[in-house]
């Protein structure tokens, strides 16, 4: 049996030196795109 669970929001914070940071860029675009899919699919 399916549970309607409600996903919280997510908020993330980085430091401004990492703002630009390629791998940190990837790690939240990464991050952003999980969050979107789960909640379109909830």
């Amino acid at each position: 049996m399916p549970l309607d669970l409600r996903i919280p929001a997510v908020s993330m914070v980085w430091s401004a030196r990492n703002d630009r940071d390629p791998a940190s860029v990837w790690l939240r675009e990464q991050t952003a795109s999980l969050i979107k899919t789960s909640e379109t699919t909830a």
